[in-house]
């Protein structure tokens, strides 16, 4: 019996193999029907797909899907091209996908509020749920820049890391959690030109609650605040020039479809923002000196840094801004498309 044993073991092998062999082969098939179908579906409902060099491989421990010269256009509302495209999957484990964006990257969207976004290249992972829906996702992008509409001009980042996912744990139906985070944010024109134009780092980590907008209109907006919506901020980080800010807290919209909220916040630099508040004429000249007064009564001896730490709530109510008790200045109204 011994002597067979490596036999055994040998035909094992092959036949093991032979049936995994069989399975990829079927896997791949598999997404090669589900990549034509997907493409005749998106071109029924009106999408414009155009790719060249459409495979599929990644054979034997990897699923790979790829193409180059990708435009996807729906319309003149959107057109995304891609210089290439690569997603793949281990054949066990195919409800976590991961991609990448090869070249340069465009998006462009029409509308009421036209953008441009381009990146030199991109990557990242889609996890896919039990009804084949997407679970979460998350994207890196390289030098990306986005052109903003009526010209104000090419807002730029070394990189920008972006992630959402749906309602988890006992979060309620239809929840969106989100986050992002950039950096070497280089701004067209700054709102606060005493700091300059060159934002550090930028991030923040949101929920969003009740039926989240496809567009931001006037009407849509408040069947959204109207139905509960908030925007839950469970991290918001900032670090522009002196200035260095980390909060939490709730935002939502007032019946004029203002933000409202307030945010439990730690700000260091905050004399620097103050000059630079007064230099944007947010805060009034006369009444600098006694905002830093209090402001520093507020925050109170300096760290072994020699740095002092502020840490009061950050509240927006009819537009005007307040840290701690002290009113920082009024903030100008956003006009919303109708």
């Amino acid at each position: 019996m011994r002597r067979f044993l490596p036999l055994l073991l040998a035909i094992l092998l092959i036949v093991a193999g032979g049936a995994y062999a069989g399975y990829w082969v079927y896997a791949a098939d598999m997404v090669r029907v589900g990549i034509d179908d997907w493409i005749a579906e998106q071109r029924a409902r009106g999408l414009d797909i155009r790719t060249t060099n459409l495979d599929v491989g990644g054979f034997p421990l990897r699923l790979e899907a790829g193409a180059r010269a990708i435009t996807l256009a729906d319309g003149n509302r959107l057109v995304w091209q891609s210089a290439a495209l690569t997603a793949s999957a281990r054949p066990w484990r195919l409800t976590r996908i991961a991609y990448t964006l090869d070249g340069r990257q465009s998006l462009s969207v029409a509308g009421d509020f036209p953008l441009r976004l381009t990146a030199a290249a991109g990557s990242g992972e889609i996890r896919l749920a039990g009804n084949g829906g997407i679970a979460a996702g998350s994207l890196a992008l390289s030098e990306p820049a986005l052109r903003l509409p009526i010209n104000v001009g090419l807002l730029r980042a070394d990189g920008l890391d972006l992630r959402i996912s749906e309602a988890t744990g006992d979060r309620p139906g239809g929840t969106i959690a989100a986050g992002g985070d950039a950096w070497r944010l280089t701004l067209p024109m700054s709102p606060l030109p005493a700091l300059g134009t060159l934002v550090e780092q930028a991030g923040a980590d949101v929920v969003v609650t009740g039926p989240v907008p496809a567009a931001p209109h006037r009407s849509a907006l408040a069947a959204w605040r109207d139905d509960g919506g908030t925007v839950e901020i469970e991290r918001l980080t900032l670090r522009w020039g002196p200035v260095s800010v980390e909060a939490t807290g709730t935002v939502t919209l007032d019946a004029a479809l203002q933000p409202r909220g307030t945010l439990n916040a730690r700000i260091q630099g905050f004399l620097e923002a103050v000059d630079a508040l007064v230099e944007a004429g947010i805060v009034a000249a006369k009444d600098a000196g006694l905002v830093k007064a209090g402001l520093t009564l507020l925050a109170g001896a300096p760290g072994p840094d020699g740095v002092a730490t502020l840490t009061a709530p950050l509240a927006l109510e009819n537009r005007r801004l307040f840290l701690g008790p002290i009113q920082l200045g009024e903030i100008q109204p956003i006009v919303w498309p109708r």
